[in-house]
C-alpha cells in the first residue's frame, strides 16, 4: 500500500510539473512574440508563436512513437527517467534564450528547436505516467489513479496560469515583458529536478515484469500495436480527441477574453487558474465514479454531456452577462465529464507488450494534432468574430464518440497483469 501511494504522489506530481512547463508557452505566448517575432506577419507577432506552439505538439507525436518503443522493449522506468530531465533544461533554456533583437534569426530558431524538444519530451512524460500508475495499481482503482494523474495535468496547467497572474500582480505588465517571464520558464526547470530526484526511487512495473518471462515480445511494439488492434486505436483516439479539443479552448480563453472580448489580464489568468484548479478536482469525481459504474457509462454520458453542455457554455462566455466563473460553469461541466475517465479506458483497450505505444499514439495523436492545431484554428475564428462556432468543435466529436459507445466493451475490472 505504501509502494502504490508513492507512485501515486510522484507520477502525479511529476504530470503538474510537466504541463507546468508545457502550458507556460501558449500563456505567455504575446510576451514571446514581441521578444522573437516582432512585427513579423500580418497578424502581429502571435500568430508565429502559435506556429511554434503547434510545432511543439506535432513534435509529441513524434516523441510517443520513441519513448513509448523503448518503454515496452527495455521497461517503462527508463523511458520516464529521461523524459523530465530533457523537459526541464529545454525550460532553463527558454529562459536564457536572448530575444531577436539581440540573436536575431537565430533567436526564433532555437525557440523553435526548444519547442520540438519539448514536445518530444511530453509525447513519453504523460504516457509513460499513465502506464506506470495504472499497472502498479489495483483494477478497481485504476480510474482513480488515472484520474489523480489527469488532475494533476489540469493543475499544472492552473498553476502556469496562477503563476502568471502572480507575476504580472507583483511585477506589474511592462516589467513581465521586459524580463519577468523569464521567472516562470526558471521555476518550471527547478521543479523538474526535484521530480527527477522523486522518480530515482521508483520501481519497475508488476505486470512488465510479468511480460519479460513470455515469448512473443514484439522487436518494434508499434508494428504490433498498429496491425492486432486497429479497432482500440480508433476508440482510443476518439475518447482522447474531446477531452483534447476542450483543454485546447479552456487553454485559449486568456487569450480569447483578453485580446477579443477586453477583459483585463490579470482577470483572465485569475479566473482561468482558479477553472483549471476547479477541473483538477473533478477529474478525481470522474475517474472514481468509473471505477464504481464502469467506463461505457461514463463515457455515454460524458458524451452527451460535452454536446449539449459546451456550445452553451461557449454562448454564455462570450455573452459576456453573467460572472466570469459562473459562465465557466458549463464549460467545466463539460471537460470535465470525461477527463478523469478516458485515460484509464484507453490503458484497458491494449495488452501489456503494446500498452506504453497504444496509449502514447491515441494520446499522443489526438492532443499533440488537437492542442497543436487549434489555437491556430482558434485565433482565426476568434480574429472573425466567429466565437459562436468554437462551442460547436468538441460537442460534434463527442456525439461521433457516443456512436462508438454503443459498442464499447466493459474492462473496468480486467487485470492489467495478466493481458
Amino acid at each position: 500500500m505504501k509502494k502504490a501511494f508513492k507512485v501515486r504522489i510522484i507520477t502525479t506530481l511529476s504530470s503538474t510539473i510537466e504541463f507546468y512547463d508545457f502550458s507556460l508557452f501558449l500563456f505567455l505566448a504575446p510576451v514571446l512574440g514581441q521578444h522573437f517575432f516582432p512585427g513579423s506577419s500580418r497578424l502581429g507577432s502571435i500568430m508565429p508563436v502559435l506556429l511554434v506552439y503547434c510545432a511543439g505538439y506535432l513534435a509529441r507525436v513524434v516523441g510517443g512513437f520513441f519513448y513509448s518503443h523503448f518503454g515496452d522493449s527495455y521497461g517503462r522506468k527508463k523511458s520516464y527517467m529521461y523524459s523530465i530531465i530533457i523537459i526541464s533544461v529545454a525550460n532553463l533554456a527558454i529562459a536564457a534564450l536572448p530575444g531577436q533583437e539581440t540573436w536575431g534569426l537565430s533567436a526564433p530558431a532555437l525557440l523553435f528547436l526548444l519547442r520540438v524538444i519539448q514536445g518530444l519530451s511530453l509525447g513519453g512524460e504523460v504516457p509513460g505516467a499513465l502506464t506506470f500508475a495504472a499497472e502498479h495499481s489495483k483494477s478497481n482503482r485504476r480510474g482513480t489513479v488515472t484520474g489523480l494523474i489527469i488532475a494533476g495535468l489540469s493543475f499544472g496547467t492552473a498553476l502556469a496560469s496562477g503563476v502568471i497572474a502572480v507575476l504580472y500582480l507583483v511585477l506589474g505588465e511592462e516589467l513581465i515583458r521586459a524580463w519577468g517571464w523569464r521567472l516562470a520558464f526558471v521555476l518550471g526547470a527547478v521543479m523538474g529536478g526535484i521530480s527527477l530526484w522523486l522518480r530515482l526511487s521508483l520501481s519497475e512495473t508488476p505486470a512488465y515484469q510479468q511480460a519479460q518471462h513470455e515469448t512473443h515480445a514484439e522487436k518494434i511494439p508499434l508494428k504490433r500495436l498498429v496491425h492486432n488492434h486497429k479497432m482500440a486505436i480508433i476508440r482510443g483516439m476518439s475518447i482522447a480527441m474531446v477531452p483534447a479539443l476542450c483543454f485546447s479552448i479552456m487553454y485559449y480563453l486568456p487569450r480569447l477574453q483578453g485580446h477579443f472580448l477586453h477583459v483585463s489580464q490579470n482577470d483572465t489568468f485569475s479566473l482561468n487558474a482558479v477553472a483549471l484548479l476547479m477541473l483538477s478536482m473533478l477529474a478525481l469525481l470522474s475517474g472514481y465514479f468509473s471505477d464504481k459504474v464502469g467506463r461505457v457509462p461514463m463515457i455515454k454520458w460524458g458524451a452527451v454531456i460535452v454536446f449539449v453542455f459546451f456550445p452553451v457554455g461557449m454562448f454564455l462566455l462570450v455573452q459576456g452577462k453573467l460572472p466570469g466563473i459562473v459562465a465557466l460553469i458549463p464549460l467545466l461541466i463539460s471537460t470535465a465529464a470525461l477527463n478523469g475517465t478516458y485515460e484509464a479506458a484507453i490503458i484497458e483497450l491494449f495488452p501489456t507488450h503494446s500498452r506504453y505505444s497504444g496509449v502514447a499514439f491515441c494520446h499522443n495523436m489526438s492532443f499533440g494534432i488537437t492542442l497543436g492545431v487549434s489555437p491556430i484554428i482558434l485565433e482565426w475564428l476568434s480574429s472573425h468574430r466567429l466565437f459562436y462556432l468554437i462551442g460547436l468543435m468538441p460537442a460534434l466529436f463527442a456525439l461521433w464518440l457516443f456512436y462508438l459507445s454503443l459498442s464499447w466493451k466493459e474492462q473496468n475490472n480486467q487485470s492489467l497483469v495478466n493481458v
